[in-house]
């Protein structure tokens, strides 16, 4: 499968991002950045900078030697580091089941900030089209992830001021977070259920056919999209001006 991504390179996947057996502890990934050589002598490799997080992952192929060569500068996207070779090589760790939640959560001092925060955000609701599948669905696709975001926060924060301090007696700012959870002003469980409700509602809206522009089907390029229905208050079924 190729893409083309910036300055004019080809990214290509060599066989899906999946384990080869289902007890396979990582998954390949391979960029092809076909330099182009000014002279006949290909013996040199390609020099790019690479991000930390390639930079881990990289290994080395018999075309191509993928060696960090050393210098480092600081760049947007945070440190990059020069690396030999045209042909990357990343092996990804495949690690547990995907996670809502970060490995850790919010230091202690913003769990007030969060708390404030959520008593209003809890209460999020779609406007009514979206609701009822009349808008675009890009926009309300965002909103959708906002409410559900809001709810996964609201979550963990509950689960941390229920929980208790045995077996994190050691780890202190642990300790101050699920002290700063239980003195903080959260969502009740109630708040919860609802925003849930208004999350299941908006969703199963584009799922159930019931959606006032519901998707169709793309006969030239395949795949579901919105059927681009005009709304303005009142839904009219002609599509707009292009």
């Amino acid at each position: 499968m190729y893409c083309s991504i910036s300055h004019g390179y080809v990214l290509y996947l060599d066989g899906p991002l999946t384990p080869e057996t289902p007890d396979s502890k990582s998954a390949f990934l391979y960029f092809d950045w076909k330099p182009k050589y000014f002279s006949k002598d290909t013996s040199k490799e390609l020099i790019t900078f690479a991000l930390p997080h390639h930079v881990d992952i990289l290994q080395n192929l018999e075309t191509s030697s993928n060696e960090v060569i050393g210098h480092c500068m600081h760049s947007l996207h945070g440190k990059v580091c020069l690396v030999k070779g045209g042909q990357w090589a990343m092996e990804e760790v495949l690690g547990g089941l995907p996670s809502f939640v970060s490995p850790r959560p919010a230091n202690h001092k913003a769990i007030s900030a969060l708390s404030k925060a959520l008593s209003d955000d809890i209460h999020y609701s779609l406007p009514y089209n979206f609701m009822k599948g009349a808008g675009d669905t890009y926009f309300s696709g965002k909103m959708l992830a906002k409410l559900g975001r809001i709810i996964v926060v609201a979550q963990e924060l509950r689960g941390l001021a229920e929980g208790g301090s045995d077996g994190i007696s050691e780890d202190q700012e642990l300790l101050e977070i699920v002290k700063a959870c239980k003195n903080a002003s959260l969502p009740t469980e109630i708040d919860v259920v609802n925003a849930i409700g208004r999350l299941r509602e908006g969703v199963e809206v584009w799922l159930n056919g019931t959606a006032s522009a519901p998707f169709t089907f793309d006969n030239s390029w395949g795949g579901l999209v919105s059927c681009g229905c005009l709304f303005n208050g009142k839904l009219s079924l002609h599509l707009p001006s292009l």
